[in-house]
């Protein structure tokens, strides 16, 4: 019957749109390099996001091996982490919204780089959010007999859980700043001197 396809249809098909994202990302890519060329900008907030991540990473192994002794020290930092977390989001989202419009920025890209961002700041950047998530969560669990056997009602490790909005933030400032997000496909700008 002449309305159904055939393995070769769906075959067709499937090459054809594999060889369309593959001229997306290439094109992106171009844009990407065209942009950044052999400068980084932004790599002050990636040592930051480096640093603070590797201050948790320590804090929070010791927190584990000790307990009693370092786990109050670890849910100090986890909570300066954050702080500076949420004072960047607000920075993030407010640069973010200045940027949008001129702008098509979209939330996998302003917040995990991609498409927008060269891998020598993408990959530092979401290898510390990666460990800002996993360590914070398996400090928390493996001090769950420790806490209780400790007195108190929930491991202060828990704390880590929050740091991993500092890493989304440092993400937004950085791609909000210097992302190569696409113009706004219909060429004004919101809100600029041409719009009425």
């Amino acid at each position: 019957m002449s309305g159904r396809s055939g393995p070769g249809d769906i075959a067709a098909a499937r090459a054809a749109d594999q060889e369309a994202a593959r001229r997306r990302r290439e094109i992106q890519q171009a844009l990407i390099r065209e942009r950044f060329g052999h400068e980084v900008p932004g790599r002050p907030l990636v040592a930051l996001n480096l640093v603070l991540t590797a201050a948790m990473v320590v804090t929070s192994a010791l927190g584990v091996f000790d307990y009693d002794r370092f786990a109050f020290h670890a849910a100090l930092v986890d909570l300066a982490i954050f702080a500076v977390g949420l004072t960047l989001f607000v920075v993030a989202l407010w640069l973010g919204a200045q940027r949008s419009r001129e702008a098509e920025m979209d939330v996998a890209a302003w917040f995990f780089l991609a498409r927008v961002a060269p891998d020598a700041i993408r990959r530092p950047m979401l290898l510390a959010l990666t460990l800002q998530t996993v360590v914070s969560l398996g400090a928390a669990f493996m001090t769950m007999a420790e806490a209780t056997a400790a007195g108190d009602q929930a491991t202060k490790m828990a704390f880590g859980t929050l740091v991993p909005i500092f890493g989304l933030a440092v993400n937004g400032v950085w791609s909000a700043r210097y992302g190569a997000f696409p113009p706004r496909s219909s060429g004004v700008s919101a809100g600029g001197p041409g719009s009425r």
